[in-house]
């Protein structure tokens, strides 16, 4: 290179440094382009064009700038790591990750390059991965309080839910301004039930950032999850104006909307999720539930299988096909049974129709159903989790038989009972009841407390004690872990209290059966009696499940069945009015 060259390369370099310390980025630009006009493989000026490039917005350029720079350079770690990170704001994430690779092994040690790929990662869904890279971030910069604040989240997906809350706390220590933190760690109480902790991160996160769109939306779910509507309501209102393309407070809005009877409103609010958010499992799921429950099951069932794609209820694997609804003949089946109890015994009638296309059915279930679905027609054979399954040649989840079978509400096969109880356990009962005169009625006020809305659907036992007061009526606990204080609420009635003696649902079956009505909140028992074709009276709260329908007192799944509804959002007492004045008109038999 002549003397002459290398003072107008150095120039030029000065040139655009210059430009680019005062905020000139176009001129920069320009003067990098000169400089390589002269020097092509002037390693310098062509990675800070492709970082200027960057700085302008000009993404396909800048990446092909740094793909020409690694031409010149190939091993700038810097470089890698900057392209990685354009691509995969391009969501070109296979290239981006090779990149981000790429820089480590060149660089084990590079912050960014750890941080950037632990980002991608987690997009990805590969979240212990992410947590292992954002954790290598860390032991290079521990006061990055962005670093921790995703590492946060991070740890939130997976599980670890006491050590993101640390996280979100140390980053909020080094930066106290931190609105995303606060926002997080809002979250992250929220999961563990401290509401009250959960809504001041939210509100201090408004505080600090008051046109914060995802906080004014937790802040609302939060709000929402306390019954306080109007206000959650309000939050979503202003998320939205904050951001009218904020997916998850139209799917928020929506949920709010079901529970308070405005169905059309929810199925709009899903459906604009959907269309910013097309993937949103979530929202999917919603519409699924908003149009069983109004009755839409065409498109509630198939709506229904978005299930699979939410983190909570993650599909079993299986190396043969799912049914697809058609001849069995010479074929295997497993179906297997899915979320909660209630769910199993409800849909284990679908068990007798598939067994009508042929073949051989087999049942997966948990070992406390196992006795009593050794009465449900149609199948061949029960297998639990924890023991080898014969080969078979498709299967079906449970839920999905009504989709897979084309399930109207017309056509629900509603032929009860199809569970029964053993006869000697029936007998049993029967002998320990004192006064065979009186009518025998069982109670089930509360569900499982894990339950998502149990907190809505459960009585306290000072409230359906009364109940015990009626003459020529003798109650019966099916709580199988009554406790000694819901016992004294019944007093000075007797309450026989079997709890102790149900270690499987035949047992609660046996039960049942030897009974004259089940009064139950919405939980498994009310399935169970249902089943066993028994009276069973259900309380439903204001916002019912999916299954019970709108506005009617019967229920299409159980002809022994009647639904007492709640007139407003926690209103037991007019319910169980009903319920007295029921029990007091009305023959048991002909309930």
């Amino acid at each position: 290179m002549s003397v002459e060259t290398s003072q107008a390369v150095t120039h030029l370099l000065t040139a655009a440094l210059a430009h680019s310390q005062a905020g000139r980025l176009h001129e920069a630009a320009i003067a990098y382009r000169q400089l390589l006009l002269v020097v092509p493989d002037h390693a310098t000026a062509n990675y800070n064009l492709a970082v200027t490039l960057k700085g302008l917005g000009r993404l396909d350029e800048a990446a092909a700038q740094y793909q020409r720079t690694l031409i010149v350079k190939p091993d700038n770690p810097k470089a890698h790591n900057n392209l990685g990170a354009i691509l995969t704001l391009q969501g070109k994430d296979h290239a981006a990750a090779a990149h981000y690779e790429r820089a480590l092994v060149l660089q084990p040690h590079y912050a960014n390059a750890h941080y950037n790929y632990a980002n991608l990662l987690r997009k990805r869904g590969e979240i212990p991965r992410a947590i292992t890279h954002y954790w290598q971030a860390l032991l290079s910069k521990p006061d990055d309080a962005e670093i921790r604040n995703n590492l946060g989240i991070a740890l939130v997906a997976n599980g670890q839910g006491d050590e993101a809350i640390l996280q979100f706390q140390q980053a909020l220590a080094l930066r106290p301004d931190y609105a995303e933190a606060y926002s997080n760690l809002g979250s992250a109480f929220e999961d563990q039930g401290r509401t009250d902790e959960s809504l001041a991160c939210f509100n201090m996160a408004l505080e600090l950032k008051p046109a914060y769109a995802d906080a004014h939306c937790n802040l609302g779910r939060a709000l929402h999850a306390q019954d306080r509507l109007a206000e959650a309501e309000l939050h979503y209102e202003l998320a939205l104006a904050l951001d009218p393309t904020h997916a998850e407070s139209h799917n928020n809005f929506g949920f709010l909307s079901q529970q308070v009877g405005r169905i059309d409103v929810a199925l709009a609010r899903y459906g604009r999720a959907q269309e910013l958010k097309p993937n949103y499992a979530d929202a999917h799921w919603n519409e699924a539930l908003a149009r069983l429950l109004s009755g839409d099951f065409a498109a509630g069932w198939r709506k229904y299988e978005w299930r699979w794609r939410r983190k909570e209820t993650p599909p079993r694997i299986f190396a043969v096909p799912l049914w697809d609804g058609g001849d069995l003949t010479g074929k295997t089946i497993l179906l297997h049974a899915e979320q909660g109890y209630g769910d199993a015994i409800q849909f284990i009638r679908y068990a007798a129709l598939v067994k009508k296309r042929g073949g051989l059915v087999l049942v997966e279930c948990s070992e406390p159903l196992r006795r009593l679905f050794a009465s449900a027609p149609g199948i061949d054979r029960l297998v639990s989790a924890d023991e080898p399954f014969p080969l078979f040649d498709c299967h079906a989840p449970l839920l999905s038989l009504p989709a897979i079978l084309g399930t109207m509400l017309e056509t629900i096969p509603a032929d009860t009972p199809y569970l029964r109880a053993e006869s000697d356990l029936v007998q049993k009962w029967r002998n320990q009841f004192s006064q065979p005169s009186r009518r025998k009625i069982g109670l089930a006020w509360r569900g499982n407390p894990t339950h998502s809305n149990d907190r809505k659907r459960s009585i306290p036992a000072t409230a359906i004690a009364d109940l015990g007061r009626m003459a020529g009526i003798e109650l019966i606990s099916l709580q199988v872990d009554t406790t000694l204080d819901e016992i004294a609420a019944f007093s000075p009635v007797i309450l026989y209290n079997m709890g102790s003696s149900l270690h499987d649902w035949a047992d609660t079956a046996a039960l049942v059966e030897a009974l004259d009505l089940v009064i139950t909140v919405d939980t498994s028992i009310a399935h169970l009696a249902g089943a066993l074709g028994k009276p069973v009276w259900v309380l439903l709260p204001f916002a019912p499940d999916w299954r019970w329908l709108l506005d009617r007192c019967d229920s299409p799944w159980y002809p022994t069945m009647r639904l007492f509804r709640q007139h407003a959002p926690g209103d037991w007492t007019r319910v169980l009015k009903e319920i007295r004045a029921a029990l007091g008109s009305v023959s048991i038999a002909g309930s």
